[in-house]
């Protein structure tokens, strides 16, 4: 028998979900099995949820009959498992993803009664965010977490603010992504310069963005160029189509950068890259957070890669702390993750 920590006495066996059919089409399932927890993972009474273009796009690509759909939820903590090491305590409001329409775990999808969860990709809802808001949140936040720290490898982030600002450039900064990668640059001390429709300009400003520009407009490729100096070197490409690649590439400096993109390079785009070989380019898949192997055609897969970074354990103590700062402040760290026994 599981070993957990419970806010209910008692759950019901079976709970309704929405799953795909033979073809990966949703329906409406009344007998959903409710999942046994596992070490690392949290049950939650699910409040609400967020529909994302996945949550149709996964079956359509790779149906998997039974599967529960569903990504992003938020809710409250019922059940903790005893080996789940979290500061989150049962009864609080959460919000956080999972893998939905999953061919490996088909039964963990977010449009369900009750979602297990990691407990590591949960977050708790601060005060003043409605459930709907919060459930919003996760694949957002998820994405922008690997496409910023992990694919562009930025060194600045909200918990270590640059000492000098730099320009990054948001192509599609009014999806939800994208206004995102706005605050979340902004806290880290950074100028996200934006294209959208421009009757998205004021939606953009709101969220912080130091430079805002029609995407259709001919002209952009050039101010993006004047308002870098021509030095731009880091892209978040929230669209990703032949013009939203044709823009950033053209924009990025003569000495290069990197490029995220969120779905891999249309074909037609594929002779523009292959151009530029001194741009770092690599598609963003939001599943890769956890760590967990993804079984999807392509480029879509992934490989099992839970632990991305080797770690390396400085020895000294509180003294190391600063040594180690030191090294990532030089640039001389990379693909590898610091820590200090204390």
């Amino acid at each position: 028998m599981v070993s957990t920590v419970s806010f209910v006495s008692t759950l019901p066996s079976s709970q309704r979900a929405i799953v795909q059919n033979a073809s990966g089409k949703a329906k409406l399932a009344e007998d959903v099995l409710v999942l046994t927890l596992l070490p690392g993972t949290i049950l939650v009474k699910t409040i609400a949820v967020a529909i994302q273009l996945c949550d149709y796009k996964m079956g359509r690509m790779c149906p998997s009959e039974n599967a529960v759909v569903g990504t992003d939820f938020s809710g409250t903590i019922v059940r903790i498992h005893a080996d789940t090491k979290t500061s989150l305590q049962l009864g609080d409001l959460v919000c956080g993803l999972v893998h939905g329409s999953n061919t490996i775990d088909g039964q963990n999808g977010a449009f369900a009664e009750y979602i297990r969860a990691p407990a590591d990709l949960v977050l708790r809802v601060p005060p003043g965010l409605l459930p709907e808001q919060a459930a919003t949140l996760g694949t957002a936040l998820a994405t922008n977490c690997l496409a910023l720290w992990d694919t562009l490898r930025l060194t600045a982030s909200p918990y270590s603010i640059a000492l000098k600002p730099f320009p990054v450039l948001v192509y599609g900064g009014s999806t939800t992504v994208g206004t995102m990668a706005i605050q979340l640059l902004r806290l880290s001390g950074l100028e996200p310069i934006t294209t959208c429709s421009p009757h998205n300009t004021d939606l953009v400003l709101s969220y912080g963005a130091t430079a805002v520009l029609d995407y259709s407009a001919s002209s952009t490729i050039l101010a993006i160029r004047e308002l870098t100096g021509g030095r731009l070197g880091y892209v978040l490409d929230c669209i990703v189509d032949p013009e939203s690649v044709a823009c950033c590439y053209t924009a990025i400096g003569r000495v290069g950068g990197r490029y995220a993109g969120l779905e891999k390079f249309p074909d037609e785009a594929r002779a523009r890259v292959a151009q530029r070989r001194a741009v770092k380019a690599e598609f963003v898949m939001r599943l890769e957070v956890f760590g967990k192997k993804v079984e999807l055609p392509g480029e879509y897969g992934r490989r099992a890669s839970e632990e991305q970074h080797q770690v390396v354990v400085i020895p000294g103590a509180f003294g190391a702390i600063l040594d180690g700062i030191q090294l990532l402040q030089r640039g001389v760290i990379s693909g590898k993750k610091l820590v200090v026994l204390v």
